[in-house]
């Protein structure tokens, strides 16, 4: 799991690359994106407010 979102989150969040690169089933693949897009959207909030 860590491979994945690691490579989401240097990659960008493409779900066809993290279908492609790690062989996920196309659900998986757009949870992934999702969970890192979601991570980076907090990641800034968070910068925001400091």
């Amino acid at each position: 799991m860590h491979r994945q979102l690691e490579e989401a989150l240097t990659q960008g969040s493409d779900p066809l690359h993290l279908a492609a690169v790690f062989g996920l089933d196309p659900r998986a693949a757009i949870r992934y994106a999702e969970n890192t897009r979601a991570l980076l959207v907090t990641a800034a909030e968070e910068h925001e407010t400091k």
